[in-house]
């Protein structure tokens, strides 16, 4: 969980969970590469996170991004499984 002013980079890690992978709220700026999530969602960000992430893959059940609010989450050369879903002000690049 990335909150508040965080600045948070993760790399290469592989992540199996039963909920939601990954959540970014308040100012978080997180960063991932090369990371593999598989989830029911793999990233939830909300408020004003920032989410970038290069590579690797989401693989959901669910949601692969939920974003809301003014959060902004950007996939770029991710392999992705399952549907985005946004609301608010929220922008999502690179999901389905």
């Amino acid at each position: 969980e990335c909150k508040g002013n965080d600045k948070v980079t993760l790399s290469g890690v592989t992540a199996t969970v039963s909920d939601t992978a990954i959540r970014a709220g308040g100012n978080c700026q997180l960063t991932l590469v090369n990371v593999k999530l598989t989830a029911p969602v793999g990233i939830e960000a909300a408020a004003n996170a920032k989410v970038t992430m290069t590579g690797g893959s989401i693989t959901a059940s669910t949601n692969s991004v939920v974003a809301s609010a003014a959060a902004n989450v950007t996939l770029t050369g991710t392999q992705v499984t399952g549907k985005s879903k946004k609301s608010g002000a929220a922008k999502i690049t690179g999901a389905p």
